[in-house]
């Protein structure tokens, strides 16, 4: 079976998640032996709400044998293109990684309260809904990326969907030895897509947390993640490294992970994969969404920034062992069975 992977083609140094998980899902069709074939697709020219983006997007050229798969990344892409594929091959099988809750995401808006809030925000929970509702009577399967995430969505999928959870892993670059050196006068590192309203809300609050007793005059911060974040979120003595190629470099030399990212929806890469290379991570319970808690991650809710960086140093003294993951070709194999 010939395996056809449908995703929004955008720039190496944005949306960093999806890229990650892409890279990740592609190597674990490869390990099935599966020969796989990527189609990048631009979204319409003209603006449009993102689950929109795709409606009367540019004409495809798509393969139309049906003794293969149609992997289609993300709900907007799917919405717009099932009915061209089920035309040209109807009996090909189509799976939609829907992989985050779009009635979570829904709740994301410059507008934080009031009566404009409401109005956007249920706006957007209704045509997510609808969505949810016809590409999981279209597709034949439709996976995510947690229970969590499935469960946010759960009542607005068809009853007849047949759901999969693909989980993530960590990035494929990590693979290897998984250590890093780590000191306690070292920086504490927030990680991030800052052009993502979520992430740059949690550097806010984690700043503002971190100032508790003095910390932050006492320890230094680094930011890494591409699109740094505009003046207005920057602060003084604060280090903003930006893009960077080699994670591991980045982290090395580290006391922790800060990421209390408490928006959105998904399964956060910025906490898995410090854990994975042996750095602890400080966030809070809610964050997880899906990750088991493991002995090199801090909860910190309720617990002033002072005694959880003490917390931090008292670990590194003891050592912990970092949590394994599981690879991206376990993370595929429910879909791969539900073919078979």
């Amino acid at each position: 079976m010939t395996v056809v992977y449908l995703h929004e083609n955008l720039p190496i140094r944005t949306a960093l998640g999806e890229l990650k998980r892409r890279v990740g899902i592609l190597s674990g069709f490869q390990e099935f032996k599966k020969t796989v074939r990527t189609v990048p697709v631009d979204r319409a020219k003209h603006w449009r709400p993102e689950l929109f983006k795709f409606l009367f997007a540019a004409h495809l050229t798509l393969p139309a044998e049906n003794n293969q798969l149609f992997y289609i990344e993300g709900l907007p892409l799917a919405l717009a293109i099932i009915p061209r594929l089920r035309r040209r091959a109807p009996k090909a099988h189509i799976h939609v990684d829907v992989c985050d809750s779009w009635i979570e995401l829904s709740r994301i808006s410059k507008y934080k309260s009031g009566f404009r809030y409401e109005c956007i925000v249920g706006l957007k929970r209704m045509a997510a809904s609808i969505a949810l509702k016809r590409v999981s009577r279209t597709a034949d399967t439709i996976g995510y990326i947690s229970d969590v995430d499935y469960a946010n969505d759960s009542c607005s999928i068809d009853a007849s969907a047949c759901v999969v959870i693909i989980p993530n892993s960590v990035e494929v670059s990590l693979y290897g030895p998984r250590s890093v050196a780590l000191k306690e006068d070292g920086p504490l590192c927030v990680i991030g897509d800052w052009s993502y309203m979520p992430n740059v809300e949690m550097l806010e609050e984690t700043i503002a947390w971190l100032s508790q007793g003095n910390v932050i005059e006492n320890v230094r911060v680094r930011v890494i993640g591409p699109g740094l974040p505009p003046s207005a979120f920057r602060h003084k003595g604060i280090e903003y490294t930006g893009w960077v190629e080699d994670l591991r470099s980045a982290l090395d030399g580290c006391l922790a992970v800060v990421s209390m990212v408490r928006s959105g929806a998904g399964v956060k890469n910025k906490i898995m994969d410090p854990l994975s290379i042996g750095i602890p991570v400080v966030t809070f319970k809610q964050s997880l969404n899906g990750i088991p808690e493991s002995e090199g991650i801090i909860i910190a809710d309720g617990m002033r920034a002072d005694e959880v960086v003490q917390r931090v140093r008292d670990l590194l003294k003891l050592g912990f062992i970092p949590p394994a993951f599981p690879t991206w070709k376990q993370c595929l194999k429910p879909l791969i069975d539900r073919l078979a």
